[in-house]
């Protein structure tokens, strides 16, 4: 690692080594779990406990808290339009949420840092912060940096920005507990800042920021109607450092995918800001964006004893799956790309022409778009900019077989929605009006350029 211009710069050995995306499962710390329970113990139900054994802590949750809160998650939370009242459900979500939500930070953050644009100095705003489920991720971030290359110090400066008092409470107890045992190189600072976003515009106040955090920031049970979307990034683009980025995350459902393409389309085609990543065209800059398919990316891990607690409670949601999915976009306003456009064309085929070719075999190139594993096969798709509806054209990826899988395991193993990948020799095995099927076989080379 080295470090030039408060810029990070990683070997790609380095970045896969210390970051690999899937094939090591996210783990929650457990000191983050204790101070979830502690929390909740103390301010719900006036008990304070000291033990080394987090299943002390989950057995001093009374049965009929754990099926109110399972019921709550499962039938109530955000399953309306109307804004959610946040009143009796603090630490509902404290429980629930921010387990879920600590990771989805890495995904947009391992971009910036594969194109050298993460800083060892950082000034963070996070809007819409909850109970600091953004913050706790980028420290968790940086200690493995801090702890990897330790001859340097990195300084990360938060403000944080929610309409909930009990939520910025939360937060800074956390917090401040994390700050009591960081590696010796990393410091963190933070302030919280009680704002109505659209009532109270004391934000634009708070100064510029290399990097600016939106959790949830289109969900109408967040915001219901507040604000207009594309005014605030029109406004809020002056807090960034012309260097930085803003980073929007979104649930994984399909709806709030629909909801940030199509925020992403109109910050684009009215110049207000450029997009860095997911979604960058391989072959030529576009200027204009009109797609909204569905993509979704996401990380696996090991569930936190509070979520695998609740669902012994009665709790269904993600009950059988060990992947958190999720929905994200970078903005720039300096033109930088996680990808640049690749002008020789020269031995490949674009995704659009695939359509047209006899060849048995043809060399693309693509982004990968979503990526499903059921029963160990695999499966992606992947878009190169060239079509204009993925509603209803697909190009989809499978492996020959389990050999042939299996030898590019150390690859697909690190597949996520973003990055770039090459395919030489895919072999075309079905085409129909709307989709095509290719196959990659013993002949067949893949290279992920991650």
């Amino acid at each position: 690692m080295n470090v030039r211009k408060n810029k990070i710069i990683l070997e790609n050995k380095e970045l896969i080594d210390n970051f690999s995306i899937v094939d090591d499962k996210r783990q929650v710390p457990l000191y983050i779990e204790k101070l979830i329970l502690h929390i909740l113990l103390k301010n719900v139900f006036g008990k304070t406990l000291f033990s080394n054994n987090i299943n002390d802590y989950l057995k001093e949750i009374p049965s009929y808290y754990l099926m109110k809160v399972a019921n709550l998650i499962d039938r109530e939370m955000y399953v309306s339009n109307q804004k959610t009242d946040y009143t009796d459900k603090y630490y509902l979500y404290l429980l629930y949420y921010l387990p879920c939500n600590i990771y989805k930070i890495w995904k947009p953050f391992l971009d910036l840092l594969l194109r050298y644009e993460m800083k060892v100095k950082l000034k963070v705003l996070d809007i819409g912060t909850g109970p600091g489920s953004v913050p706790i991720g980028i420290i968790e971030f940086f200690k493995i940096l801090s702890r990897s290359f330790s001859k340097y110090r990195y300084f990360i400066e938060f403000q944080l920005v929610d309409s909930q008092e009990e939520f910025l409470n939360i937060a800074k107890f956390i917090l401040t507990e994390i700050q009591k045992d960081l590696p010796q190189n990393l410091k963190i600072t933070f302030n919280t800042n009680k704002i109505n976003i659209g009532e109270d515009d004391t934000i634009f106040d708070l100064g510029v920021f290399d990097i600016i955090t939106m959790s949830n920031f289109l969900n109408t049970n967040e915001i219901g109607d507040l604000y207009d979307p594309l005014k605030f990034l029109s406004k809020i683009k002056d807090n960034l450092s012309e260097d930085g980025s803003i980073i929007i995350i979104e649930p994984g459902e399909k709806n709030s995918c629909i909801q940030l393409k199509n925020l992403r389309n109109e910050v684009i085609n009215n110049k207000i800001l450029n997009i860095f990543s997911p979604c960058v065209p391989l072959w030529e800059d576009k200027e204009t964006y009109l797609c909204n398919c569905f993509t979704t990316a996401k990380f696996t891990w090991n569930k936190p004893k509070i979520i695998k607690y609740l669902h012994e409670f009665g709790l269904r949601r993600n009950k059988y799956k060990e992947h958190v999915a999720f929905n994200y976009v970078i903005f720039r306003k300096d033109n930088r790309k996680k990808y640049r456009a690749d002008k020789n064309k020269l031995n490949y085929t674009f995704l659009r022409e695939l359509w047209e070719t006899d060849e048995e075999r043809v060399n693309i190139r693509g982004i990968i778009r979503f990526v499903s594993l059921n029963n160990n096969k695999y499966t992606f798709s992947i878009c190169d900019g060239t079509i204009s509806d993925y509603n209803k054209y697909n190009v989809w990826i499978d492996f020959s077989s389990s050999d042939v899988l299996e030898k590019h395991k150390p690859l697909i193993t690190r597949m996520n929605m973003g990055e770039k990948i090459v395919i030489k020799k895919a072999k075309m095995i079905r085409k129909s009006n709307k989709s095509i099927r290719l196959i990659i076989d013993e002949k067949s080379k893949i290279d992920g350029c991650y």
